[in-house]
């Protein structure tokens, strides 16, 4: 019998909830047996399954591990240490999604390479310790914001950065459609189905609800689509979709609300 234990803070309720239900999806065709308790203030997630299949269940948590560090971990990071005088939200939560989301294929590559499927793993002391280069990359590109904060108050030099961001996160689905409907923003897969974005860690990161602009954007950056064509009023006025416009350029088209599939 193969045991491992993954230790996080009590009070990481949001980190926790991800972890247990990634680990709940990642082995859905393996028998496997996923508890956890809380003891000294720290919360365990234990899963265990049969030797013969320790090999898939030990790579389903290193990518686990991964998605969670490269996520929840840099955000903290990056609120930490970003230090630039945006007051424009809409703007300032774009900026920091397409920094988690930036190069977060090498990101999960070094977090998963350092990683041990042996007993326990604690993650906020194995962040901490094992993952030094990983923090200094990071901070590498923080700090050239830092740096040039005053010439990212010109609205094009950051709209630059931006495009310069998103451009280098990896498409991960086809078309994304966006449609307002009962004076909300819903985002549909190519057929109009109403994406679940729960099973997107970088969509979790928001609290803030879809019809909200911030989420609007921090969704479409999260789910990087090859194409984005939005549905809307042709006087729509809205700051959300002139950022889109600027950032994603050739990749959105906008048309008429009433030539949507819903």
């Amino acid at each position: 019998m193969f045991e491992f234990q993954i230790a996080v803070s009590e009070k990481d309720k949001k980190v926790l909830n991800r972890l247990c239900e990634d680990l709940k999806s990642s082995t859905a065709g393996i028998k496997t047996v996923i508890t956890s308790y809380q003891q000294g203030g720290k919360a365990f997630v234990v899963i265990a399954c049969d030797d013969l299949e320790r090999p898939r269940v030990s790579f389903a948590i290193c990518d686990v591990i991964s998605d969670i560090i490269s996520t929840f971990y840099k955000l903290e990071f990056i609120e930490n240490n970003l230090a630039l005088p945006i007051s424009n939200q809409v703007n300032l939560s774009a900026f920091k999604k397409a920094l988690i989301a930036f190069d977060r294929e090498t990101d999960k590559y070094i977090i998963s390479r350092s990683l041990k499927i042996e007993n326990t793993i604690y993650l906020d002391e194995f962040f901490q310790f094992r993952l030094k280069q990983l923090r200094n990359k990071w901070m590498e590109i923080i700090k050239l914001a830092n740096d040039n904060a005053s010439y990212l108050l010109c609205n094009d030099t950051f709209i630059d950065l931006l495009k310069f961001l998103i451009d280098n996160i990896e498409i991960s689905r086809g078309t994304v459609n966006v449609v307002k409907k009962a004076g909300k923003f819903i985002l549909c897969d190519e057929d109009f189905n109403e994406i679940d974005e729960s099973k997107n860690p970088l969509c979790e990161l928001d609290e803030r609800a879809k019809e909200d602009e911030v989420g609007l954007i921090s969704s479409l950056i999260a789910l990087s689509p090859k194409k984005i064509v939005v549905y809307c009023n042709p006087f729509e006025n809205s700051p959300a979709l002139t950022l889109i416009s600027q950032i994603f350029e050739s990749r959105i088209s906008i048309l008429p609300a009433e030539k949507n599939g819903l």
